[in-house]
């Protein structure tokens, strides 16, 4: 019973090559958002179907991070998990994220580009903490955060932002999600996503 290749439950699964069912707990993963963990079942199958051994595939479900800048898993500082989602340079993207993980600290702000930050209202609302904006122009994600009744505060950069975020408690985990374009500060979303991690990595 349940899926061949894909979530069931609170399992990933896939098919063995000599036959039967093989699955890993979510829990276990580091990689969050039901689409990406869609993903590593299917490699999970194909690493199976080209003979990659069971020990293997579990080695790389366990230890897989995510690809940079996509709700990557950064690691573990100051009791919390810090996840880079820096390519979330929009509402639909950044509310996938925050969706994704549940109750978080949310690290957002940039270059709106007139783009309307309401469709976020439902996922900022039923799953964020506290906001911490970043970007030369904060006020559209503050009024965000006054109508969704979230507490706010705004940082001066991304080492402010990340320093703030370490701080608050409880210990929830921490994403970058911006929903916004990174031009106001940063080249690009990557150099934007790569300021967080090295900011993250200096909390020790």
């Amino acid at each position: 019973a349940g899926v061949d290749v894909g979530i069931d439950g609170g399992r990933l699964c896939w098919q063995r090559r000599e036959g039967g069912r093989a699955s890993f707990p979510l829990e276990r993963l580091r990689l969050r958002g039901r689409h990406q963990q869609c993903n590593l079942a299917v490699a999970a199958q194909g690493a199976a179907d080209f003979g990659v051994g069971e020990a293997v595939i579990r080695e790389g479900l366990s230890s897989f991070r995510g690809l940079p800048h996509r709700l990557q898993w950064i690691g573990r500082r100051r009791g919390r998990d810090w996840y880079d989602d820096s390519k979330a340079t929009n509402p639909a993207a950044a509310a996938a994220a925050l969706r994704a993980l549940g109750r978080a600290v949310w690290i957002c702000g940039g270059v709106t580009k007139g783009c309307d930050l309401k469709p976020l209202l439902p996922a900022v609302r039923d799953g964020v903490e506290r906001m911490v904006v970043i970007g030369r122009d904060p006020e559209p994600f503050v009024a965000l955060a006054r109508a969704a009744a979230v507490a706010w505060e705004v940082a001066d950069g991304m080492e402010d932002a990340v320093a703030r975020a370490a701080a608050v408690q409880p210990p929830l985990p921490v994403v970058l999600a911006p929903a916004a374009a990174s031009f106001d500060l940063y080249a690009d979303y990557a150099a934007r996503g790569e300021a967080f991690v090295r900011a993250v990595e200096q909390l020790g």
